[in-house]
C-alpha cells in the first residue's frame, strides 16, 4: 500500500477529530483546500497544526510568548511566504491585546487590512524543505479588567496565490484575563454615605460605583423593599448598567407628592447579585432613602362605647366605636390592645383586634368592635377590661385611644363555713376539720380562726391539739372545699373530755372586696369533743368490699364498730352510679345507725328485675364521715348486678316466596317474643345465591336498623324483568344475618325463588296458505319450477341457540313420477337482526286540560325510545317514524285509569302489532310501578346463504335449522323442479322437530303447527 495514502489517512483521521475546534473554510477559498495533496506534490498546502501539538486554546494574558504552529504539504522545495489574518470582531481580542508576532525570535511586521483598523494581518516566511514554523505571539499585560477574550487567527491566500489552504484555516485561543473584577456599591450622589432624607416631591440621587472602571458594560441588579409603595416615587428598575469605561453611575430617585397625611416612609434600594462585578459585603450594597410627608395634619385614631357590660341580663354583649380622623393611602389594619384584670377567652370576647380602614375612605371612618361577656358561673366580683389603640406606619392614636369597661360579675359572693356544728375525737389521732365553700372562685378564700377557751372544759390551743389559738385557713382558688388536718395530743394524764371550738371570721381575698362582707354561713363556729385516750371513738367499717347479685335478689350489706358504745351511734351512706342507675335497684334506707351495745347493724337493697338484656352493672355505697365515729379500713362496698336475661332473638324471613320477574319483594327481620332490646339494633346481613345482585335483582348486602320499641323492619327490593326464558334454570336469593353482641340469631336466613315470567317458547309453521292437517284439500299450491316460501316462528326469544330438524315426508306423493326431495331446495333461509335502527318517534303529543301529559324523549341512549306519561291523557297521537312511512297511535288506544295503566297499555298496543313494518320489529317495556314505556326497535335481514346447515341429501331428507339467540322467527324456500314429463298432482309434507342438541325445557313443537303440505301441479300436457 503506498505509504502516502497512508500518512494522509491519519491526518484525514485527526481532522475529523478536531472538526469542533476549528473554522471550515469559506467556499472562495477552499477551491484547492479540498483535495489530499501527497509529499513532494508540486502544490504546496498550508494550515495550523492539530491541536496535539499545542498546548491549549487558553493563553494568559501575562504570558510573553505564546506558540501557534502552522504546518505545510505537498511541495516543499521552494521558500514560501503565507499570509496570517488576525480577525477583529466584536466580543474579541483586539490587535492592542497583542504586543509582538515573531517567527524564530524574528519579529514581523502587523499590516492593518481593509477597512482600517478593522483586520490585521503578517506574512510568515517558510523555508525550504521546512514543514512547521510556530508563531511566537506575545501578549500586552494590561491593568484593565476585560474578561476572557477570543483571539482568532485565519490563513489567507497571498497576493501572487503561490499555495493553497489546507484542512485548519482558521484557529482561535482564549486570552485569559489576570485582573481581578471589580466591586460595586451604593452612595449618595456627592457624599459617601448610604442614606438620604428627602421631603414628598423632591429628587435624592445615588450612585452605582465600581472600584475600577471595566471595559465593559456592568449590570447590576437591583431589589426594592421597605415602607414607601410604588406610589411614593418613581424607582421601579431592577436592574441598571454601568456603561463600559465608567466607573460611577447616577441614579435620580423622583418622589411623589401627596395629600394624604402619613409618617415618613423608607425606599430601601438593595444590590442582590451583578453580571462583571463583585458584592463585597464591607461595601454598601444597601441604600435607604426616607421621605418626611409634607402634608400637614395627622391620621388620628380614636376608641368610645359604653363603659359597662354585664355577665347576664341586657348588656351581655356592647358595641365599641373605633374612629380614624384622616384619609390613608393604603389599606391599614389597627391593632387593639387588651388589658384589665378580666381574661379574653375566659371573661370575654371581642369579635377582632385588628380593624380594617380601606384607602381613600371617609373621613371621619367609624368601624364597630363588639365585646360580648361570657358567664363562666364562678364568683369573680368586678373585672375591667381596657382596649387600647395601637398605632400603624399611617395612624397615630388619638387622645381618646382608650377604654375601660367594667364587667359586673352575677354570682353570689362566696360563703365559707363548716360543715356541721359538733365532732368528736380522741387523743392521738388526727382530726379532718370540714371547711366548705358555697361556690368556687378563680382566686384563694382566706379566712382567720380563733380557738374559743371559753366554753366548759376547753382544750388548750397548742397543748391538748396542734391547733394554735389563732391562725388562718385557705380555701385554694376553685375549689369548694377543704379538710383541715389537726393533730389531737396525747398528754400523760387522765382529764375529763375536752371541747376545742374554732370560731372562723374575717374571709378575705386578693381583689375581691366582697368575701368580707358576705363571707361567713350561719356554721361559723364548730366543737369538737376531745376523749381520753382510754376512751377511743369506734372506727365504723363493712365487713366486705363488694358482692354479686342477680337481677331479682335481695343484697343483705353489714356495717359494724371494733368496740362497743353506750349511745346509739348513727351514720349517713350514699350511692355513687357507675354502670348501673336508679332504677336498677330500690329499698336502699341511707340512714343507719349501730344501737348502743351493738357492734353491727345490717340493711338490704332489692335489685331490680326488669326484662331488657343488659351487661354486667355496678354501683357504690360509701360510708359518710360521722360526728361520733371514725372512718375504718373498709368504706366502700361495691354491688355487682348480673343480667338474668337472655338476648333479643332476630329472625329473618322472605314475605313473598317465590317472586315473579318483574315484581317485587320483601325481607323482614324481626324481633322474637319475650325479650326487648334496650338500644337500637344495627343487623347486618348478606346476600348470596344463585342469582345476580344487579343483574337479577337490586338487593345487596348492607346493614337495617331494627328502632327501640319497634318489633320488625322490612328490606323491600325489585326482581328485573329480563324478557328471556330461561327454562330449567334455578335463581335463587338468599339472605343471611351477621352474628352480633346485641342480639342471638333465630331463623338466621331467608331462601327467596325467582319464577321466570315468561314461558317456554312454541315453534310453529306460519305460511299463509299452509295447512295444518293431513287433510289433501288444504295445502301450497305451486307449479313446478315455483318458489317455495315456508315461514317458522318462535313465541318469544330465547337465550340460547334452538336447532329445529325439518323432515320431508312422501307419502302423498302418486309415485308415477319424480318426487321432491332436498336435491330440489335451492336455498334456505332464517331471519337474523341486525343493528338497531334509527326510529324517530317524530311527535309526541298528548294533553290533559289543555297541558302536556306526555314526554318523549327519542333517540335515548343507542337502544330504545322512552316515552312518559304524567298524567291521564284526553287527547293525542303518537307518531312513529318508520322506513316503510309513518305509523301512529290514536288515543283510543292509550288509555287508562292511572298513567301507570295508560303506560302498560300502550305497551300491549305495541307488542301486539309488532309486525307494522315488515322491514322491522318492535318490543315495547313497561316495567311494573311506573309510568314510562321504553321501546326496543330491530332491522330484520335474511341470510341467503345457508348451505352449511344441511345436514344430509336423499335419502335422509332431513335439514337442520338453528334459531339463534334472541331471534323469533325463521324461513325455509326451496324451488320445484320442471320436467318435461307428464305426471299428475304430487304432494310433499314438511316436519319439523326439536333436534337432540336443544333443550325440551325452553322450547316445545305447536302439535297443531308442525306440518306444511305442498301440492306441486305439472305444467306438461298429457299424452
Amino acid at each position: 500500500m503506498n505509504k502516502a495514502f497512508l500518512v494522509w489517512t491519519f491526518i484525514f483521521l485527526l481532522t475529523a477529530c478536531n472538526v469542533a475546534e476549528q473554522t471550515p473554510l469559506p467556499k472562495e477559498e477552499t477551491q484547492e483546500a479540498n483535495s489530499t495533496p501527497s509529499l513532494g506534490e508540486d502544490k504546496a498546502y498550508f494550515s495550523f497544526d492539530r491541536p496535539l501539538y499545542y498546548a491549549g486554546h487558553f493563553w494568559s494574558e501575562s504570558s510573553s510568548s505564546n506558540a501557534l504552529r502552522i504546518t505545510r504539504t505537498g511541495e516543499d522545495l521552494s521558500e514560501k511566504t503565507v499570509k496570517v489574518q488576525l480577525t477583529q470582531n466584536s466580543n474579541q481580542a483586539t490587535i492592542t491585546d497583542i504586543t509582538t508576532v515573531s517567527v524564530n525570535g524574528d519579529t514581523l511586521t502587523l499590516y492593518s487590512g481593509l477597512p482600517v483598523d478593522s483586520h490585521y494581518y503578517v506574512y510568515v516566511p517558510f523555508p525550504i524543505n521546512e514543514r512547521t514554523v510556530d508563531l511566537d505571539i506575545g501578549m500586552n499585560n494590561d491593568a484593565d479588567y476585560e474578561l476572557d477574550e477570543v483571539l482568532t487567527f485565519r490563513l489567507l491566500l497571498n497576493e501572487e496565490s503561490q499555495y493553497s489552504i489546507g484542512s485548519y484555516q482558521s484557529a482561535t485561543r482564549t486570552i485569559v484575563d489576570d485582573e481581578s473584577s471589580p466591586d460595586v456599591y451604593l452612595q449618595t450622589t456627592g457624599s459617601t454615605g448610604a442614606s438620604a432624607t428627602v421631603l414628598e416631591g423632591a429628587t435624592a440621587s445615588i450612585d452605582l460605583v465600581l472600584t475600577a472602571p471595566a471595559l465593559f458594560p456592568v449590570k447590576v441588579f437591583l431589589e426594592l423593599s421597605g415602607t414607601s409603595e410604588s406610589a411614593d416615587h418613581n424607582f421601579y428598575t431592577q436592574s441598571i448598567t454601568i456603561p463600559a469605561g465608567q466607573a460611577t453611575h447616577q441614579v435620580d430617585i423622583v418622589t411623589n407628592s401627596d395629600s394624604y397625611s402619613e409618617p415618613t416612609e423608607r425606599a430601601t434600594i438593595t444590590i442582590v447579585s451583578s453580571d462583571g462585578a463583585n458584592l463585597n459585603a464591607g461595601r454598601d450594597l444597601v441604600y435607604d432613602l426616607d421621605i418626611t410627608d409634607t402634608s400637614s395634619g395627622s391620621n388620628e385614631v380614636s376608641i368610645s362605647g359604653p363603659l359597662i357590660i354585664d355577665e347576664a341580663g341586657p348588656t351581655k354583649y356592647i358595641d365599641l366605636s373605633v374612629t380614624l380622623n384622616g384619609v390613608v393611602d393604603q389599606n391599614i389594619n389597627v391593632p387593639l390592645t387588651l388589658g384589665g384584670s378580666a381574661i379574653e377567652g375566659i371573661d370575654y370576647t371581642i369579635t377582632t383586634k385588628q380593624v380594617f380602614f380601606p384607602k381613600d375612605g371617609s373621613s371621619p371612618a367609624v368601624a364597630t368592635v363588639r365585646v360580648s361577656a361570657i358567664d363562666d358561673n364562678v364568683f369573680e366580683g368586678a373585672e375591667t377590661i381596657d382596649v387600647t389603640v395601637g398605632s400603624t406606619l399611617e395612624t397615630i392614636p388619638g387622645a381618646a385611644n382608650t377604654i375601660s369597661i367594667t364587667l359586673n360579675d352575677d354570682e353570689l359572693s362566696p360563703v365559707a363555713q363548716f360543715e356541721g356544728t359538733s365532732y368528736i375525737t380522741q387523743e392521738n389521732e388526727t382530726f379532718y376539720l370540714p371547711l366548705s365553700l358555697n361556690n368556687a372562685i378563680l382566686e384563694p378564700i382566706t379566712l382567720d380562726f380563733n380557738v374559743d377557751v371559753g366554753v366548759t372544759n376547753p382544750a388548750t390551743p397548742g397543748s391538748d391539739s396542734q391547733l394554735p389559738a389563732s391562725g388562718t385557713f385557705t380555701i385554694p382558688a376553685g375549689q369548694t372545699r377543704i379538710l383541715v388536718p389537726i393533730l389531737i395530743h396525747q398528754d400523760a394524764v387522765f382529764d375529763n373530755n375536752e371541747t376545742l371550738r374554732v370560731v372562723l371570721s374575717n374571709p378575705t381575698c386578693p381583689t375581691l372586696a366582697a368575701c368580707a362582707a358576705t363571707g361567713l354561713g350561719a356554721n361559723d363556729a364548730i366543737d369538737i369533743l376531745i376523749k381520753e385516750e382510754g376512751e377511743q371513738l369506734p372506727k365504723l367499717s363493712f365487713t366486705s368490699t363488694g358482692q354479686t347479685g342477680n337481677e331479682g335478689s335481695t343484697l343483705t350489706i353489714t356495717a359494724e364498730v371494733d368496740k362497743i358504745s353506750q349511745l346509739d351511734q348513727p351514720f349517713t351512706v350514699a350511692v355513687y352510679h357507675a354502670s348501673a342507675n336508679s332504677s336498677d335497684y330500690s329499698g336502699l334506707v341511707t340512714t343507719q345507725q349501730i344501737n348502743a351495745g351493738d357492734t353491727s347493724t345490717s340493711f338490704t337493697v332489692d335489685l331490680t328485675d326488669d326484662t331488657l338484656h343488659e351487661f354486667t352493672e355496678q354501683f357504690e355505697i360509701k360510708l359518710l364521715q360521722p360526728n361520733t365515729m371514725i372512718l375504718g379500713d373498709i368504706s366502700k362496698h361495691t354491688v355487682t348486678i348480673i343480667d338474668q336475661d337472655a338476648a333479643p332473638i332476630i329472625d329473618v324471613a322472605a314475605l313473598v316466596d317465590p317472586v315473579l320477574e318483574g315484581f317485587s319483594g320483601t325481607i323482614q327481620f324481626s324481633l322474637a317474643p319475650g325479650i326487648s332490646p334496650v338500644k337500637n339494633l344495627n343487623i347486618a346481613y348478606t346476600v348470596t345465591g344463585t342469582s345476580s345482585s344487579g343483574l337479577d335483582h337490586n338487593l345487596s348486602s348492607g346493614t337495617v336498623t331494627l328502632p327501640l320499641g319497634q318489633t320488625t323492619v322490612n328490606v323491600p327490593f325489585d326482581v328485573f324483568d329480563d324478557s328471556l326464558h330461561e327454562g330449567a334454570v334455578s335463581e335463587t336469593i338468599i339472605v343471611t344475618t351477621t352474628s352480633s353482641n346485641d342480639f342471638a340469631i333465630g331463623t338466621p336466613s331467608a331462601s327467596i325463588d325467582i319464577t321466570d315470567a315468561q314461558a317456554a317458547a312454541t315453534v310453529a309453521f306460519t305460511s299463509n296458505d299452509v295447512a295444518f292437517t293431513a287433510d289433501e284439500d288444504d295445502y301450497i299450491d305451486v307449479n313446478e319450477n315455483d318458489l317455495v316460501s315456508i315461514s317458522f316462528t318462535l313465541s318469544h326469544a330465547l337465550t340460547s341457540d334452538i336447532d329445529l330438524t325439518f323432515t320431508v315426508d312422501d307419502t302423498y306423493d302418486s309415485g308415477n313420477c319424480d318426487t321432491l326431495n332436498l336435491g330440489n331446495i335451492s336455498c334456505a333461509q332464517v331471519v337474523d337482526y341486525g343493528s338497531v335502527p334509527s326510529v324517530n318517534y317524530s311527535s309526541c303529543s298528548f294533553t290533559t286540560g289543555g297541558s302536556s301529559s306526555v314526554t318523549c324523549q327519542a333517540p335515548m341512549g343507542e337502544s330504545y325510545t322512552r316515552i312518559t306519561f304524567s298524567d291521564v291523557p284526553d287527547s293525542g297521537s303518537l307518531d312513529l317514524v318508520l322506513a316503510g312511512g309513518t305509523y301512529s297511535i290514536s288515543d283510543t288506544d292509550i288509555t287508562g285509569a292511572t298513567a301507570e295503566d295508560v303506560a302498560q297499555n300502550l305497551a300491549d298496543h305495541i307488542n301486539d302489532e309488532s309486525n307494522i313494518e315488515p322491514s322491522q320489529e318492535h318490543y315495547a317495556h313497561h316495567p311494573p310501578g311506573t309510568a314510562y314505556v321504553d321501546i326496543y326497535s330491530y332491522d330484520l335481514n335474511y341470510d341467503t346463504d345457508l348451505t352449511s346447515i344441511l345436514t344430509g341429501t336423499s335419502p335422509s331428507r332431513e335439514l337442520v335449522v338453528s334459531i339463534p339467540a334472541g331471534k323469533t322467527s325463521g324461513k325455509i324456500e326451496f324451488k320445484t323442479l320442471k320436467d318435461d314429463f307428464y305426471e299428475t298432482t304430487e304432494y310433499e309434507a314438511f316436519s319439523v322437530t326439536l333436534s337432540s342438541s336443544s333443550d325440551p325445557t325452553l322450547v316445545s313443537i305447536d302439535p297443531n303447527k308442525d306440518s306444511v303440505e305442498v301440492r306441486i301441479r305439472d305444467l306438461d300436457t298429457g299424452p
